[in-house]
């Protein structure tokens, strides 16, 4: 079995989120209440076995405990920077205010290391008891240098081209029966040449995996180590979501939802509705209001004109893969839409495959269930009940002006070599100046857009993509999204938010463009195969290309298109130019703070579905193959059941 208790050797897992300078100065408090109060819910379910042992207040956190250590990071390479372009590396010395003598480090960016705000890659570290001004690397063990890395090393001088000091506070954080991880905050600059750039930002940190909740669930739900960092995300997604002040549920569930029962509410105009026929306890929130710099949208799909989602709610659902569809009927037109369908065709698929790969759209699939909607279970609020709900939900998640949490799509070294780049490029520019930058794709100060845009037309010119091709589509939109995002918050030029939008607005019709999918014979025999296996009688249906697509589109109505018709309008707006400032605000207030958190976590959980799917599609059949795909089947059903499910005109 691949999977061993070591998953973390050599390996950096952690998920990095830039925090507003405001709230700075209280984020490990607030991260730690909102911890405690998770913590409590958490430990309540726990088996009644482990409570006896294990006593609440031994996880608690306690701020009183944080450290606060004093971090000098210089980054050496060769002049031209050939150690960061060539092998993706960055190579360190650390020094550290609570421990004598310098770390060494060399990091490697992983293929999906860099994704929205997850950053996982391979990192070796030594300490030396000595002050280090130079790296040795003859130090590193046997192995963990390329060759041709030493090589360079011995043709080009070391010299020390970046430096990263900042004062951090970090936490150690035990989750019982899960993980230990660290929240730290961090509070410096970036230094490359005269050039400077304030930090400001968290990171929690994958530490240490339980070894009894490792043996519990190998084999199950846990294969390697990117199931364990899906479990793990969710955690740190929940945390800042309360920490951020973004709405996460009504209190009182019972009054929205009922146990295999569907409701109805109607507020200014808007009918909601709500199906759970599998009896799966659910917590959502929604809210309701109209913004009408969207409503030139115009998108295909779930997006149409005048019904956007602008205030979300989540759903957590850890039973089954429940969609739990919120309808919106628009007053003008009258006519009533479930945008996101039902899934209950996940137990009763044709176990025989009829007619997989032959056209089968997103309609025929997930069926729509409007039919459901029995007067007979329909509970009626008030508006005056609603609102009154909702008063209270934002008290005890209060929004914070200007929001708290942004992502951070860079590491601080690629933040350091953009920005020297940018600079030398750029000596006597200023950001108010009516010139625009000189900006270079090769340099890395501005994304290859065209790049970006050719792939999606290529791909919208297939009649019927095979499941690589639209695997390898969204892996590229992704990476754009990625890179487009991340020079966008640290240059903020006009250019760079301009090529976001447009990127953006490509992705829009990507995400709602559903197409039918070439299915191989091989294909078809692997999904007869897993529905005829009674432990993997969903995987057939999830891995399907169409439910992706679905997955996809129901992603980016909620969190991605807001933010797009946002930053459009903004970019409109003659009388305000739009600032870098005021594009931080941007991405950490829009959809009530919870668009940078959420979107990171799409992103991330799109890449681990894309790569198991083909995984499964094209990997032998194993003794490890079963152990894959229960997995993946696990966590694909909790990325499922965690999409949050509302709109609005």
């Amino acid at each position: 079995m691949s999977v061993h208790a070591s998953l973390l050797d050599n390996i950096e897992c952690e998920y990095k989120f830039a925090v507003n300078e405001t709230y700075a100065a209280t984020f490990i408090h607030d991260f730690c209440s909102a911890y405690n109060d998770w913590l409590h819910d958490h430990y309540d379910k726990l088996p009644d076995a482990f409570k006896q042992t294990h006593e609440l207040a031994r996880y608690l956190a306690d701020e009183t405990k944080a450290e606060v250590e004093t971090l000098t990071n210089s980054y050496f390479d060769t002049a031209d920077d050939l150690i960061f372009a060539r092998f993706k590396a960055g190579l360190r010395l650390r020094g550290s205010s609570l421990v004598p003598g310098v770390e060494q480090t060399i990091k490697y960016k992983s293929e999906d290391g860099g994704i929205g705000a997850a950053h996982t890659h391979v990192e070796h570290n030594l300490r030396v008891d000595h002050q280090l001004t130079t790296p040795d690397l003859t130090l590193f063990a046997p192995g963990v240098l390329p060759p041709e890395l030493v090589a360079l090393t011995k043709e080009h001088e070391l010299i020390s081209k970046y430096q990263t000091n900042f004062t951090r506070t970090k936490l150690l954080l035990e989750v019982p029966a899960f993980v230990t991880f660290e929240v730290a905050l961090d509070q410096g600059e970036i230094i490359a040449g005269t050039c400077r750039s304030p930090i400001c930002e968290v990171e929690c940190e994958l530490k240490a995996i339980n070894h009894d909740f490792l043996d519990a669930h190998l084999g199950s739900r846990i294969y390697d180590l990117e199931d364990v960092r899906f479990e793990f995300s969710a955690l740190i997604s929940d945390l800042l979501l309360k920490v951020s002040g973004a709405p996460t549920a009504f209190k009182d569930t019972s009054l929205l939802l009922q146990q295999g029962g569907a409701q109805r509410i109607t507020a200014n105009g808007i009918t909601f509705a709500s199906i759970d026929p599998l009896g799966a306890e659910h917590q959502q929130s929604c809210a309701v209001g109209t913004s009408p710099e969207y409503s030139g949208l115009g998108a295909t799909g779930a997006l149409e004109q005048g019904i956007v989602p602008i205030v979300t709610g989540l759903t957590d659902v850890s039973s089954y893969v429940s969609m739990a569809p919120l309808v919106a009927k628009a007053p003008e037109s009258g006519d009533q839409r479930d945008y996101f369908g039902h899934m209950e065709p996940l137990t009763a698929f044709d176990s025989d495959n009829d007619g997989l790969g032959e056209g089968l759209s997103g309609e025929d699939i997930l069926k729509t269930k409007l039919d459901a909607y029995d007067d007979d279970h329909v509970l009626s609020l008030k508006i005056a009940e609603l609102i009154k709900r909702e008063e209270a939900l934002r008290a005890a998640h209060p929004a914070k002006s200007g929001g708290v949490i942004g992502l951070e799509p860079f590491s601080k070294l690629k933040r350091a070599v953009v920005l020297a780049n940018f600079y030398r490029m750029n000596q006597k520019w200023q950001p108010d100046s009516p010139q625009p930058a000189q900006l270079s794709v090769a340099e890395g100060t501005r994304i290859d857009l065209e790049y970006y845009l050719k792939a999606m037309h290529e791909y919208d010119q297939l009649s019927d993509p095979t499941v690589e091709q639209f695997s390898s589509t969204c892996k590229t939109v992704i990476s754009g999204y990625t890179n487009a995002l991340g020079l966008a918050l640290l240059l903020g030029t006009r250019a760079h938010f301009e090529d976001l939008r447009d990127l953006l607005k490509c992705s829009l019709h990507f995400a709602f463009n559903h197409k039918r999918f070439f299915v191989s014979q091989a294909d078809k025999d692997i999904h007869r195969h897993l529905c005829e296996d009674p432990d993997l009688k969903d995987l057939s249906m999830l891995i399907v290309g169409e439910c992706a697509s679905l997955y996809i589109e129901f992603n980016v109505n909620m969190w991605i298109a807001p933010f797009y018709g946002r930053l459009a309008a903004a970019l409109e707006n003659k009388a305000q130019p739009l600032t870098l400032d005021r594009f931080k605000e941007l991405c950490r207030s829009c959809v009530d703070n919870s668009y940078a958190i959420m979107s990171s976590q799409f992103v991330e959980r799109l890449i681990y579905q894309l790569g198991r799917k083909g995984d499964i599609l094209t990997a032998p059949q194993d003794s490890n193959y079963k152990l894959k795909a229960l997995a993946t089947q696990y966590h694909i059903r909790q990325a499922w059941s965690t999409i949050n499910l509302c709109v609005c005109s």
